[in-house]
C-alpha cells in the first residue's frame, strides 16, 4: 500500500474557473507546485498566498502543461478547442507516471487513448466522473485497477446542489425579465 507523494509535485489544471481555482487552492495546500491554463491570466494571489513553500502559480501554454504536469486535472467547458484535448498525441507527450483527473466533460479525453496510456504505464492512474459517451464507458476502463470511476456524481453534495437550483432560478428570473443570464449556456 505505497503511492506516490504529492508534496512538491506538479499540479496541472486545464480550465482556472470557480471549480480550478477550488483544485488549485486544494493543491497548493498540500505542498503542491500549480500551473494552468484558462483563455485569460488569473489573479492567483490567494492561491500563492496558501502555502510559502511552493512556487507561485503561473500560466502556461497546454503544450507546456502537459509536458510538466505530474497530475492533470481538468476544469474546462467542452468546446472545439477542449474536445480530446487529452488525445494520443498528448498523452506521448506527458511524463511517465502522469496521473489524470477528469471531473469537467467527458470529451475532453479521448477515452480509447486514455486506456492505452494506463495499459502501457504512461499514465499512472485516472479518476473519471465524466464519460465521452457518457452513459457508455470505454468497457477496458472497468477492470483496470489504476481507474477510479464515479457515476457523475462529482456535485452530489446538498449545499453544492442548493446552490446549483438557486442559480437556474437566478437565470431563468433574469431572462424572464429580459436581462443577460448570469450563468450562461455556451454553444
Amino acid at each position: 500500500m505505497l503511492g506516490k507523494c504529492i508534496q512538491g509535485a506538479t499540479l496541472g489544471i486545464i480550465g482556472l474557473g470557480q471549480i480550478g481555482e477550488a483544485m488549485a487552492r486544494r493543491g497548493a495546500a498540500f505542498g503542491m507546485n500549480i500551473i494552468y491554463t484558462a483563455h485569460s491570466d488569473k489573479d492567483t494571489t490567494g492561491i500563492d498566498s496558501i502555502n510559502p513553500n511552493t512556487s507561485p502559480t503561473k500560466r502556461v501554454t497546454t503544450e507546456e502543461l502537459i509536458a510538466r504536469s505530474d497530475v492533470i486535472s481538468l476544469h474546462c467547458p467542452l468546446t472545439d478547442e477542449t474536445r480530446h484535448i487529452l488525445d494520443k498525441d498528448a498523452f506521448g507527450k506527458m511524463k511517465s507516471g502522469v496521473y489524470i483527473v477528469n471531473t469537467a466533460r467527458g470529451a475532453c479525453i479521448d477515452e480509447r487513448a486514455l486506456v492505452e496510456a494506463l495499459n502501457s504505464g504512461k499514465v499512472a492512474g485516472a479518476g473519471l466522473d465524466v464519460y465521452e459517451n457518457e452513459p457508455l464507458i470505454e468497457e477496458e476502463l472497468y477492470g483496470m485497477e489504476n481507474v477510479v470511476l464515479l457515476p457523475h456524481i462529482g456535485s452530489a453534495a446538498t449545499k453544492t446542489r442548493i446552490n446549483m437550483t438557486a442559480l437556474a432560478v437566478e437565470n431563468i428570473e433574469l431572462v424572464l425579465s429580459g436581462k443577460e443570464p448570469k450563468t450562461p449556456v455556451t454553444q
